[in-house]
């Protein structure tokens, strides 16, 4: 299910703090699982859905000027004690020349990288398509790796013979 953002100006009048924070705990009773993906700024209603989560993903590309917006959003969580604690780095890969290794990215930016995205061409294909990676491609790269982080954020444990039933 996929609740998307308004798509005009005069329908978000209504939106602020307790409205969002009404509609993150409703979809919380009804779903397993909530994922938010919200704008790369701490401002608006963005920090009262930060206090309701129970994990933060923090997703950056490793190039100069993405590190160094990350590494000021990741000293802002780590200025919000409740927030430390949950924040997880995940480095998206998009590009095919090789980039920093998550020792340099971890170094740089102070914080642990949970997760590495690979590049996959797969991915423009997929978009180009309209359709999700791991349905339209799911032997692919990046499509094996998204079920292994969702598998990792869930708990669920990987299969012995391997994703979809192959090594």
């Amino acid at each position: 299910q996929v609740l998307a953002a308004c798509s005009d100006v005069q329908s978000r009048a209504g939106i602020n703090n307790h409205n969002i924070g009404k509609i993150v705990e409703t979809m919380a009773k009804s779903f397993d699982y909530v994922v938010i993906d919200t704008a790369p700024r701490l401002h608006g209603a963005f920090p009262s859905v930060l206090e309701r989560s129970s994990m933060i993903l923090v997703v950056t590309t490793p190039d100069a000027p993405c590190l160094k917006n990350t590494k000021l959003m990741l000293e802002t969580l780590k200025g919000q004690h409740s927030f430390q604690d949950k924040v997880k780095l995940v480095v998206n890969n998009p590009y095919r020349a090789d980039t920093l290794a998550n020792s340099e990215v971890s170094n740089i930016l102070d914080h642990p990288v949970f997760w590495k995205i690979p590049h996959d061409s797969v991915v423009a294909e997929c978009i180009r398509m309209g359709q999700p990676c791991t349905q339209a491609k799911p032997r692919a790269k990046f499509s094996r790796n998204m079920v292994e982080l969702a598998r990792t954020l869930s708990g669920s444990p990987t299969s012995e013979k391997g994703l979809f039933g192959w090594r």
